[in-house]
């Protein structure tokens, strides 16, 4: 009895673990991850370059959002304008390529 109770204890776990790890994790863009990415930008061309670009755009996005929600405004519109700058640069790619 205890070892069926046990094996369904864990084949629950199983089934269930994969929700929790699938909920997304809010977090800010944070200046070690800005530059990390930065230094990916500095070794990256072509396509893999603007992909990039595109992942830290929605990086600060995200930032942005939840900046704005904790109520940190100046550091909400820094995400902001950083993905300004990276929409211009993409933008840039994709109109003369």
């Amino acid at each position: 009895m205890k070892k069926n109770a046990v094996l369904l204890f864990l084949l629950v776990a199983l089934l269930i673990s994969p929700l929790v790890l699938a909920q997304e994790k809010v977090q800010t863009y944070s200046g070690f991850s800005r530059f990390v990415d930065n230094v990916k930008m500095l070794f990256s061309f072509g396509d893999k370059k603007v992909m990039l670009a595109l992942n830290i755009r929605e990086k600060e996005l995200n930032s942005a959002i939840v900046n704005t929600k904790n109520g940190e405004g100046e550091k909400a519109e820094k995400n902001l304008e950083g993905a300004k700058k990276k929409l211009q640069y993409i933008q840039n790619k994709v109109s003369k390529d």
